[in-house]
Protein backbone atom coordinates (compact mmCIF):
# COMPACT_ATOMS: atom_id res chain seq x y z
CA UNK A 1 0.00 0.00 0.00
CA UNK A 2 0.68 3.44 -0.58
CA UNK A 3 2.13 5.65 2.34
CA UNK A 4 -1.25 7.26 4.55
CA UNK A 5 -1.27 10.40 5.45
CA UNK A 6 -3.21 10.96 8.85
CA UNK A 7 -6.93 11.60 7.94
CA UNK A 8 -8.74 15.54 7.71
CA UNK A 9 -11.69 15.10 10.32
CA UNK A 10 -14.56 16.75 9.36
CA UNK A 11 -16.97 18.18 12.28
CA UNK A 12 -19.56 16.08 10.26
CA UNK A 13 -20.52 13.51 7.60
CA UNK A 14 -18.57 14.50 4.60
CA UNK A 15 -20.90 14.28 1.29
CA UNK A 16 -18.54 16.08 -1.26
CA UNK A 17 -15.42 17.14 -1.39
CA UNK A 18 -13.23 19.36 -3.58
CA UNK A 19 -9.45 20.44 -4.07
CA UNK A 20 -8.55 24.15 -4.68
CA UNK A 21 -6.88 23.88 -8.24
CA UNK A 22 -3.54 25.72 -6.86
CA UNK A 23 -3.53 25.65 -2.96
CA UNK A 24 -3.57 22.99 -0.47
CA UNK A 25 -7.32 23.69 0.61
CA UNK A 26 -10.12 21.26 0.69
CA UNK A 27 -13.99 22.14 0.40
CA UNK A 28 -16.03 19.51 2.46
CA UNK A 29 -19.75 19.32 2.00
CA UNK A 30 -21.32 18.06 5.21
CA UNK A 31 -24.60 16.28 5.83
CA UNK A 32 -25.83 19.27 8.01
CA UNK A 33 -25.58 21.74 5.04
CA UNK A 34 -22.88 23.29 6.47
CA UNK A 35 -19.39 23.62 3.89
CA UNK A 36 -16.35 23.50 5.75
CA UNK A 37 -12.75 24.28 4.20
CA UNK A 38 -9.50 22.91 5.55
CA UNK A 39 -5.93 24.05 5.07
CA UNK A 40 -3.49 20.94 4.82
CA UNK A 41 -0.37 23.62 3.49
CA UNK A 42 2.07 22.13 6.61
CA UNK A 43 0.82 18.83 7.08
CA UNK A 44 4.46 17.39 6.10
CA UNK A 45 5.33 19.66 9.45
CA UNK A 46 2.26 18.83 11.20
CA UNK A 47 2.45 15.38 10.73
CA UNK A 48 6.28 15.40 11.88
CA UNK A 49 5.20 17.33 14.93
CA UNK A 50 2.56 14.89 15.71
CA UNK A 51 5.25 11.89 15.30
CA UNK A 52 7.45 13.91 17.72
CA UNK A 53 4.91 14.37 20.30
CA UNK A 54 3.77 10.60 20.33
CA UNK A 55 7.29 9.38 20.64
CA UNK A 56 8.10 11.75 23.48
CA UNK A 57 4.89 10.37 25.06
CA UNK A 58 5.65 6.79 24.80
CA UNK A 59 9.56 7.72 26.22
CA UNK A 60 7.76 9.62 28.91
CA UNK A 61 5.83 6.20 30.23
CA UNK A 62 8.41 3.89 29.23
CA UNK A 63 10.04 6.14 32.34
CA UNK A 64 7.63 6.81 34.75
CA UNK A 65 6.19 3.16 34.18
CA UNK A 66 3.11 4.28 34.85
CA UNK A 67 1.35 1.44 33.34
CA UNK A 68 2.37 -0.37 36.20
CA UNK A 69 -0.05 1.05 38.53
CA UNK A 70 -2.77 1.11 36.14
CA UNK A 71 -2.69 4.77 35.16
CA UNK A 72 -2.48 4.60 31.68
CA UNK A 73 -5.06 7.26 30.46
CA UNK A 74 -3.49 10.63 29.37
CA UNK A 75 -5.42 13.30 31.55
CA UNK A 76 -3.31 15.72 33.10
CA UNK A 77 -0.08 15.97 30.76
CA UNK A 78 -1.43 17.26 28.18
CA UNK A 79 -0.50 15.33 25.30
CA UNK A 80 -3.95 14.67 24.11
CA UNK A 81 -5.02 17.76 23.72
CA UNK A 82 -1.98 18.71 21.91
CA UNK A 83 -2.15 16.00 19.14
CA UNK A 84 -6.31 17.06 18.78
CA UNK A 85 -5.09 20.91 18.33
CA UNK A 86 -2.67 19.55 15.68
CA UNK A 87 -5.19 17.93 13.76
CA UNK A 88 -7.57 20.85 13.48
CA UNK A 89 -7.51 21.56 9.67
CA UNK A 90 -10.93 23.15 9.90
CA UNK A 91 -10.30 27.46 8.85
CA UNK A 92 -14.15 28.28 7.63
CA UNK A 93 -17.45 26.36 8.22
CA UNK A 94 -20.61 28.09 6.48
CA UNK A 95 -24.17 27.32 6.80
CA UNK A 96 -24.99 27.27 3.67
CA UNK A 97 -27.76 25.04 2.96
CA UNK A 98 -28.32 24.21 6.83
CA UNK A 99 -32.31 26.06 6.42
CA UNK A 100 -32.56 24.58 3.00
CA UNK A 101 -36.14 22.31 2.23
CA UNK A 102 -35.68 19.31 1.47
CA UNK A 103 -37.44 18.36 -1.91
CA UNK A 104 -38.21 15.13 -3.92
CA UNK A 105 -37.46 12.46 -2.86
CA UNK A 106 -35.43 14.03 -0.10
CA UNK A 107 -38.02 15.35 1.48
CA UNK A 108 -38.32 13.61 4.35
CA UNK A 109 -34.80 14.51 4.80
CA UNK A 110 -32.96 17.29 6.62
CA UNK A 111 -30.92 20.09 4.93
CA UNK A 112 -27.49 18.40 3.58
CA UNK A 113 -25.05 19.70 1.21
CA UNK A 114 -24.57 16.80 -0.81
CA UNK A 115 -21.63 18.47 -3.42
CA UNK A 116 -18.74 21.11 -3.52
CA UNK A 117 -16.80 21.52 -6.49
CA UNK A 118 -13.60 24.33 -7.01
CA UNK A 119 -14.00 25.85 -10.25
CA UNK A 120 -10.95 25.27 -12.77
CA UNK A 121 -9.42 28.71 -12.37
CA UNK A 122 -9.90 28.74 -8.33
CA UNK A 123 -11.92 31.86 -8.42
CA UNK A 124 -15.21 30.02 -7.25
CA UNK A 125 -16.74 27.26 -4.73
CA UNK A 126 -20.08 25.82 -5.93
CA UNK A 127 -22.03 24.04 -3.28
CA UNK A 128 -25.45 22.15 -3.99
CA UNK A 129 -27.71 20.86 -1.43
CA UNK A 130 -30.59 18.69 -1.02
CA UNK A 131 -33.31 21.36 -1.12
CA UNK A 132 -32.11 21.93 -4.92
CA UNK A 133 -30.18 24.46 -4.25
CA UNK A 134 -27.17 26.21 -5.68
CA UNK A 135 -24.76 28.95 -4.75
CA UNK A 136 -21.61 29.94 -5.61
CA UNK A 137 -18.56 31.50 -3.18
CA UNK A 138 -15.75 33.24 -3.45
CA UNK A 139 -12.83 31.23 -3.52
CA UNK A 140 -10.33 33.81 -3.21
CA UNK A 141 -11.95 36.13 -0.39
CA UNK A 142 -12.69 32.27 2.01
CA UNK A 143 -9.65 31.43 1.44
CA UNK A 144 -7.20 34.00 2.48
CA UNK A 145 -9.03 34.06 5.61
CA UNK A 146 -6.62 31.20 6.38
CA UNK A 147 -5.69 33.01 9.42
CA UNK A 148 -8.69 32.78 11.70
CA UNK A 149 -11.25 29.94 12.09
CA UNK A 150 -14.61 31.11 10.69
CA UNK A 151 -17.53 30.48 12.03
CA UNK A 152 -19.89 32.70 10.61
CA UNK A 153 -24.22 32.52 10.72
CA UNK A 154 -24.42 35.48 9.65
CA UNK A 155 -26.34 36.68 6.22
CA UNK A 156 -26.52 39.96 4.41
CA UNK A 157 -29.62 41.94 3.91
CA UNK A 158 -30.15 39.62 0.84
CA UNK A 159 -30.26 36.27 2.88
CA UNK A 160 -26.46 35.42 1.59
CA UNK A 161 -23.87 34.20 3.89
CA UNK A 162 -20.06 35.43 3.88
CA UNK A 163 -18.59 34.90 0.26
CA UNK A 164 -21.47 33.73 -0.87
CA UNK A 165 -21.75 35.92 -4.44
CA UNK A 166 -25.03 34.17 -5.94
CA UNK A 167 -27.73 31.62 -4.10
CA UNK A 168 -30.41 29.79 -6.51
CA UNK A 169 -32.82 28.31 -4.70
CA UNK A 170 -34.96 25.32 -6.67
CA UNK A 171 -32.21 25.35 -9.14
CA UNK A 172 -32.97 21.72 -9.78
CA UNK A 173 -37.05 20.36 -8.77
CA UNK A 174 -34.93 17.46 -7.00
CA UNK A 175 -31.81 17.33 -4.62
CA UNK A 176 -28.75 17.89 -6.28
CA UNK A 177 -25.90 15.02 -6.49
CA UNK A 178 -23.36 15.85 -7.89
CA UNK A 179 -21.65 19.31 -9.85
CA UNK A 180 -19.23 19.14 -12.94
CA UNK A 181 -17.77 22.39 -15.05
CA UNK A 182 -16.97 21.42 -18.80
CA UNK A 183 -13.57 22.79 -19.88
CA UNK A 184 -12.81 26.22 -21.49
CA UNK A 185 -12.51 24.47 -24.58
CA UNK A 186 -16.07 23.61 -25.12
CA UNK A 187 -18.40 25.25 -27.61
CA UNK A 188 -20.33 26.40 -24.96
CA UNK A 189 -17.75 27.89 -22.64
CA UNK A 190 -16.85 27.03 -19.20
CA UNK A 191 -20.53 26.12 -17.57
CA UNK A 192 -21.63 24.50 -14.69
CA UNK A 193 -23.40 21.23 -14.81
CA UNK A 194 -25.89 19.73 -12.13
CA UNK A 195 -27.35 16.51 -11.95
CA UNK A 196 -30.30 15.79 -9.19
CA UNK A 197 -32.03 12.62 -7.77
CA UNK A 198 -34.23 12.11 -10.78
CA UNK A 199 -32.20 12.46 -13.74
CA UNK A 200 -32.63 16.09 -14.76
CA UNK A 201 -29.42 17.39 -15.93
CA UNK A 202 -28.70 21.11 -16.23
CA UNK A 203 -26.07 23.85 -16.96
CA UNK A 204 -25.32 27.46 -15.72
CA UNK A 205 -23.98 30.32 -16.69
CA UNK A 206 -22.12 31.96 -13.59
CA UNK A 207 -22.32 35.53 -15.10
CA UNK A 208 -26.56 34.90 -15.39
CA UNK A 209 -26.71 33.54 -11.88
CA UNK A 210 -25.57 36.95 -10.08
CA UNK A 211 -21.84 36.38 -10.35
CA UNK A 212 -19.74 38.55 -12.16
CA UNK A 213 -17.07 35.79 -13.20
CA UNK A 214 -14.66 36.34 -16.58
CA UNK A 215 -16.53 33.49 -18.25
CA UNK A 216 -15.40 32.82 -21.66
CA UNK A 217 -16.82 35.05 -24.80
CA UNK A 218 -18.13 31.67 -25.70
CA UNK A 219 -20.98 31.33 -22.98
CA UNK A 220 -22.23 34.51 -24.64
CA UNK A 221 -24.42 32.01 -27.20
CA UNK A 222 -26.07 30.13 -23.84
CA UNK A 223 -26.26 34.00 -22.74
CA UNK A 224 -28.77 34.40 -25.65
CA UNK A 225 -30.16 30.92 -25.70
CA UNK A 226 -31.24 31.57 -22.29
CA UNK A 227 -32.83 35.34 -22.53
CA UNK A 228 -34.14 33.51 -25.79
CA UNK A 229 -35.82 31.10 -23.54
CA UNK A 230 -37.22 33.53 -20.68
CA UNK A 231 -38.96 35.69 -23.96
CA UNK A 232 -40.76 31.75 -25.22
CA UNK A 233 -41.91 31.85 -21.47
CA UNK A 234 -40.05 28.82 -20.19
CA UNK A 235 -39.82 29.00 -16.97
CA UNK A 236 -36.37 27.84 -15.89
CA UNK A 237 -33.66 29.46 -13.04
CA UNK A 238 -31.77 32.37 -13.88
CA UNK A 239 -28.81 31.33 -14.96
CA UNK A 240 -30.02 27.85 -16.35
CA UNK A 241 -29.01 27.63 -20.23
CA UNK A 242 -30.38 24.18 -20.83
CA UNK A 243 -32.43 21.02 -18.85
CA UNK A 244 -32.41 17.27 -19.65
CA UNK A 245 -35.01 14.79 -18.02
CA UNK A 246 -34.45 11.99 -19.64
CA UNK A 247 -32.96 10.04 -17.30
CA UNK A 248 -35.03 8.81 -14.64
CA UNK A 249 -32.58 8.10 -11.36
CA UNK A 250 -30.14 9.83 -9.99
CA UNK A 251 -27.19 11.23 -11.62
CA UNK A 252 -24.12 10.08 -10.20
CA UNK A 253 -21.36 11.54 -11.81
CA UNK A 254 -20.34 13.29 -14.81
CA UNK A 255 -17.02 13.51 -17.46
CA UNK A 256 -16.71 14.78 -20.53
CA UNK A 257 -14.30 14.56 -23.87
CA UNK A 258 -10.92 16.47 -23.95
CA UNK A 259 -12.68 19.07 -26.15
CA UNK A 260 -16.09 19.43 -24.28
CA UNK A 261 -17.93 18.96 -26.62
CA UNK A 262 -20.13 15.42 -25.51
CA UNK A 263 -20.85 15.54 -21.67
CA UNK A 264 -21.57 11.89 -20.01
CA UNK A 265 -23.64 11.07 -17.08
CA UNK A 266 -23.87 7.80 -15.24
CA UNK A 267 -27.56 7.21 -13.58
CA UNK A 268 -28.60 4.83 -10.97
CA UNK A 269 -31.47 4.28 -13.51
CA UNK A 270 -29.02 1.83 -15.48
CA UNK A 271 -28.21 3.94 -18.27
CA UNK A 272 -25.63 6.22 -19.68
CA UNK A 273 -26.39 9.49 -20.85
CA UNK A 274 -24.78 11.15 -23.56
CA UNK A 275 -25.29 14.54 -24.25
CA UNK A 276 -24.11 16.67 -27.34
CA UNK A 277 -23.21 20.48 -25.96
CA UNK A 278 -21.72 21.47 -29.25
CA UNK A 279 -25.69 20.87 -30.87
CA UNK A 280 -27.12 22.34 -27.72
CA UNK A 281 -25.20 25.28 -27.93
CA UNK A 282 -26.33 26.09 -31.29
CA UNK A 283 -29.97 25.12 -30.93
CA UNK A 284 -32.14 28.22 -31.49
CA UNK A 285 -35.49 26.18 -31.77
CA UNK A 286 -35.49 25.50 -28.05
CA UNK A 287 -33.00 27.72 -26.32
CA UNK A 288 -33.41 26.02 -23.23
CA UNK A 289 -34.24 22.30 -23.82
CA UNK A 290 -31.51 20.35 -25.64
CA UNK A 291 -31.54 17.93 -27.99
CA UNK A 292 -32.31 14.34 -26.85
CA UNK A 293 -29.15 12.59 -25.32
CA UNK A 294 -28.59 9.30 -26.40
CA UNK A 295 -28.76 6.68 -23.94
CA UNK A 296 -27.14 3.81 -23.27
CA UNK A 297 -29.16 0.14 -23.53
CA UNK A 298 -30.37 -0.12 -19.87
CA UNK A 299 -27.78 -2.10 -17.93
CA UNK A 300 -29.69 -3.57 -15.39
CA UNK A 301 -27.43 -2.50 -13.12
CA UNK A 302 -26.45 1.03 -11.19
CA UNK A 303 -24.48 3.00 -12.61
CA UNK A 304 -22.37 4.75 -10.32
CA UNK A 305 -19.49 6.33 -11.49
CA UNK A 306 -17.56 7.36 -14.88
CA UNK A 307 -14.69 8.51 -16.51
CA UNK A 308 -13.20 8.40 -20.26
CA UNK A 309 -9.93 6.84 -20.99
CA UNK A 310 -7.76 5.41 -23.59
CA UNK A 311 -7.37 9.56 -25.36
CA UNK A 312 -11.31 9.52 -25.34
CA UNK A 313 -11.85 6.29 -27.15
CA UNK A 314 -13.02 4.35 -24.38
CA UNK A 315 -15.13 5.18 -21.62
CA UNK A 316 -15.50 3.06 -17.82
CA UNK A 317 -18.71 2.95 -15.04
CA UNK A 318 -18.36 1.21 -12.18
CA UNK A 319 -21.43 -0.11 -11.04
CA UNK A 320 -23.66 -1.37 -7.90
CA UNK A 321 -22.41 -5.22 -8.80
CA UNK A 322 -18.83 -4.55 -8.75
CA UNK A 323 -18.39 -4.65 -12.18
CA UNK A 324 -16.20 -2.37 -14.65
CA UNK A 325 -18.20 -1.92 -17.63
CA UNK A 326 -16.89 -0.60 -20.97
CA UNK A 327 -18.16 1.27 -23.94
CA UNK A 328 -16.33 2.21 -26.97
CA UNK A 329 -16.64 5.89 -27.84
CA UNK A 330 -19.66 6.32 -30.22
CA UNK A 331 -20.84 2.95 -29.77
CA UNK A 332 -23.37 3.70 -26.81
CA UNK A 333 -25.93 1.09 -26.83
CA UNK A 334 -23.98 -2.19 -25.07
CA UNK A 335 -21.35 -2.48 -23.33
CA UNK A 336 -18.00 -3.54 -25.26
CA UNK A 337 -15.68 -5.28 -22.40
CA UNK A 338 -16.69 -6.05 -18.79
CA UNK A 339 -14.43 -6.70 -16.06
CA UNK A 340 -15.61 -8.11 -13.28
CA UNK A 341 -14.21 -8.65 -9.50
CA UNK A 342 -15.19 -6.31 -7.32
CA UNK A 343 -16.82 -7.84 -4.44
CA UNK A 344 -18.76 -4.78 -3.92
CA UNK A 345 -20.53 -1.51 -5.41
CA UNK A 346 -17.77 0.60 -7.21
CA UNK A 347 -18.87 4.51 -5.88
CA UNK A 348 -15.96 6.60 -7.09
CA UNK A 349 -13.33 5.91 -10.27
CA UNK A 350 -10.21 8.33 -10.47
CA UNK A 351 -8.10 8.28 -13.75
CA UNK A 352 -4.68 7.84 -13.22
CA UNK A 353 -3.10 7.59 -16.93
CA UNK A 354 -4.45 6.65 -20.40
CA UNK A 355 -4.96 2.91 -19.23
CA UNK A 356 -5.08 3.06 -15.54
CA UNK A 357 -8.00 4.10 -13.15
CA UNK A 358 -8.16 3.87 -9.32
CA UNK A 359 -11.22 2.36 -8.06
CA UNK A 360 -13.03 3.04 -4.91
CA UNK A 361 -15.36 0.88 -3.17
CA UNK A 362 -18.24 0.47 -0.89
CA UNK A 363 -15.69 -2.74 0.68
CA UNK A 364 -13.47 0.55 1.64
CA UNK A 365 -10.47 -0.74 -0.79
CA UNK A 366 -9.05 1.64 -3.39
CA UNK A 367 -7.95 -0.53 -5.90
CA UNK A 368 -4.96 0.50 -9.04
CA UNK A 369 -7.31 -1.11 -11.98
CA UNK A 370 -5.41 -1.57 -15.77
CA UNK A 371 -8.09 -1.67 -18.45
CA UNK A 372 -7.79 -3.63 -21.34
CA UNK A 373 -5.93 -5.48 -21.15
CA UNK A 374 -8.05 -5.93 -18.17
CA UNK A 375 -5.56 -6.33 -14.95
CA UNK A 376 -5.65 -5.65 -11.03
CA UNK A 377 -2.66 -4.13 -9.81
CA UNK A 378 -3.10 -3.88 -6.18
CA UNK A 379 -4.46 -2.07 -3.32
CA UNK A 380 -3.51 1.84 -2.43
CA UNK A 381 -5.12 2.13 0.13
CA UNK A 382 -8.17 1.64 2.70
CA UNK A 383 -10.83 3.55 4.79
CA UNK A 384 -11.04 1.35 7.50
CA UNK A 385 -13.76 -0.76 6.03
CA UNK A 386 -15.95 2.22 5.47
CA UNK A 387 -17.56 2.94 1.79
CA UNK A 388 -15.18 5.05 -0.52
CA UNK A 389 -17.44 7.48 -1.84
CA UNK A 390 -15.20 9.91 -4.19
CA UNK A 391 -11.74 10.13 -5.30
CA UNK A 392 -9.91 13.66 -5.52
CA UNK A 393 -6.71 14.62 -6.79
CA UNK A 394 -5.35 17.87 -4.54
Amino acid sequence: MADEAEPIECSAQPLGLSFHPTRRIAAAGLVDGTLELHDFSDWPERMAKKKDIRLSKSTSRGATSDYKYGNDDDEGDGTMEQEEDEDDTIFASLPIHVNDTSVGASSRSKPSCRSVLFSDDGTRLYAAGNGGGLSALDAEMISSSSSSVILDDSRDSSGLCRGELWRIDGASPNAINCLFQMPQCSPAGRLLVTGDDEGVVRLWDDRMCGGDGNGSAKSSVAAAAAASGSKNGASFPRGCVMSWSDQNDYISCFDSDRDGKTLLASSAGCTLGVYDIRKSAVNSSKPNKGPTPRLSDDQEDELLSVAVIKNGRKVVCGTGEGVLAVWSWGTWGDVSDRFPGHPNSIEALLKVDEDTILTGSSDGLIRIVQIQPDKLLGVLGEHDGFPVESLRYS
